[in-house]
C-alpha cells in the first residue's frame, strides 16, 4: 500500500503503541500521516515522529477533533467573555460500561482512559489556557483501577494556571448516574452544561437575599450552605450562536496538503499535551503535585 504513488496520506488507527512505528514508516515512504490520538505514548516518541516529519517533509496530523465539539466551544466562549471571571472549571466524561475489551485493557499496548479520553480533555483545557494567555503551573493526577486491570479505568486531574484558575478533569468508566459535562464557577455566577446536547443554563446572583425558610438542610441548620431564594438568582440560557464545524479538522488536512493552510493542531500544542500526559503518569506514580 505504501508503495502506491497515488496515495498521498495514510490514516494510522492502530493500537496506541504502534502509532510511532507506522507513522514514521509511512512518512519515510513519502506519505503524509493522519494519526489517531494519542499520537504517541510519551514525549520521546512524539519528538521522533516530528523529526521524521521534518526529515521527509511530510505532514503529521493529529486527531484532536474534540476541540471542535459544540459543548466545548460553548463553555470556552463563556470563559473568554469579559463579563465572567471564571475561577474554576470542571470537566466530566463518565460512563458505566467499563473499558472496552481487547488491547485497551493492557498497558503495554497503550490502553487506559488517560490515553483514551484524557488526551482529548487535556487538549480542550490547553486550548483555553492558550487563548487566555496563561500557562499551566502545576498538575496532580490520580488513576483508579476499579476493575483491577493494569491500566486506569478512571482519571482525576487537577490543573492550576498561572493566575490561580483551577481546572478539574474527571473521567470514569464505572459511574452509574448522570453527571454534568461542564460546570464553570465565577464569583457571581455558575454555568452548567448538562450533556453533549447543550442542555444547561447560567445562574447569576442578583443579591444575597436569603430565604430563611430554606435554612434547614439535610445536615441541620447551616446558613453557609443555604440555597439562595429564586428572587436572588437569574437563570440565563447558554449562548446559542456557538456552532462548531465538525468537518473543520478534515478540511484543514486537505488545505494543508494543497499548500493553502497550516495544521490546526500545531507541533507546540501536541508537545504541550504530551508533556501533560507524561506528568500525569509521574504524578500518579509518586502521588505528588508536578510543577512546571
Amino acid at each position: 500500500m505504501l508503495a502506491d504513488p497515488k496515495l498521498e496520506i495514510v490514516l494510522i488507527a492502530l493500537p496506541n503503541h504502534l502509532h510511532m512505528e507506522y507513522s514514521i514508516e509511512a512518512m519515510k515512504k513519502g506519505k503524509h500521516v493522519f494519526c489517531e490520538k494519542p499520537v504517541a505514548l510519551n514525549l520521546k516518541e512524539l519528538k521522533k515522529m516530528y523529526m521524521a516529519s521534518e526529515k521527509y517533509n511530510k505532514f503529521l496530523f493529529i486527531h484532536q477533533n474534540r476541540r471542535f465539539d459544540n459543548d466545548f466551544l460553548t463553555i470556552k466562549s463563556i470563559l473568554l467573555n469579559t463579563e465572567f471571571n471564571i475561577r474554576q472549571l470542571d470537566s466530566f466524561v463518565v460512563g458505566g460500561r467499563g473499558i472496552p475489551d481487547g488491547w485497551r485493557r493492557e498497558r503495554k499496548f497503550g490502553g487506559g482512559m488517560l490515553y483514551d479520553w484524557g488526551v482529548h480533555l487535556l487538549d480542550q483545557i490547553n486550548c483555553i489556557i492558550e487563548e487566555t494567555n496563561e500557562n499551566i503551573k502545576s498538575l496532580y493526577c490520580k488513576f483508579s483501577h476499579t476493575q483491577a486491570f493494569d491500566v486506569d479505568d478512571g482519571v482525576k486531574i487537577i490543573l492550576t494556571s498561572s493566575t490561580g484558575k483551577i481546572f478539574n478533569i474527571n473521567i470514569d468508566t464505572n459511574t452509574f448516574i448522570d453527571t454534568p459535562r461542564w460546570i464553570a464557577y465565577d464569583e457571581n455566577s455558575t454555568t452548567i452544561i448538562k450533556n453533549w446536547d447543550l442542555a444547561g443554563y447560567i445562574a447569576t446572583r442578583l443579591n444575597t437575599d436569603f430565604d430563611n425558610s430554606s435554612n434547614i438542610l439535610g445536615n441541620g441548620f447551616s446558613k453557609t450552605m443555604t440555597k439562595l431564594s429564586d428572587r436572588s438568582i437569574k437563570h440565563s440560557p447558554l449562548p446559542d450562536n456557538v456552532c462548531g464545524d465538525e468537518m473543520a479538522f478534515y478540511k484543514n488536512i486537505c488545505e494543508c496538503i494543497n499548500g493553502t493552510s497550516t495544521p490546526l493542531v500545531t507541533k507546540q500544542q501536541s508537545i504541550e499535551i504530551m508533556k501533560l500526559i507524561d506528568a500525569c503518569f509521574l504524578s500518579d506514580k509518586l502521588d505528588k503535585i508536578i510543577k512546571f
